[in-house]
């Protein structure tokens, strides 16, 4: 990954460098996506979460954010203390959805509504 340095520059920079090699995949190989996939986003959650103190999380209800929170419970356990937090529009169907989400893996959760003002 590249950024472009300051004018004087003239030249993009090296910013990030992956230390991976892309994989090709045949039909009938679904099943290593699904497996690589999987414990891609697993080892990446279980990686940042720091286990010695509760852990928060912002919950839309919708899959990524669901996935995250859903790792880091199996992570950590069922005793961990962990937070979600639910912010977005009043009759938002995340609230619903985060919810739903937070219930079912044991999640303490919060949500804050807010209204659009019209001047």
């Amino acid at each position: 990954m590249y950024y472009h340095g300051l004018p004087a520059m003239g030249k993009l920079k090296q910013w990030y460098f992956m230390d991976w090699v892309p994989q090709v995949y045949s039909l009938g190989d679904e099943e290593k996506v699904y497996d690589r996939i999987y414990n891609g986003v697993y080892r990446a959650v279980e990686k940042m979460i720091p286990c010695d103190s509760p852990n928060g999380f912002l919950l839309s209800g919708g899959l990524d954010s669901s996935l995250v929170a859903a790792f880091a419970r199996r992570i950590l356990g069922p005793t961990h203390e962990l937070h979600t937090f639910t912010i977005g529009l009043e009759n938002a169907p995340d609230f619903k959805f985060a919810r739903a989400v937070a219930e079912h893996i044991g999640l303490y959760t919060t949500s804050s509504r807010t209204r659009c003002r019209r001047d």
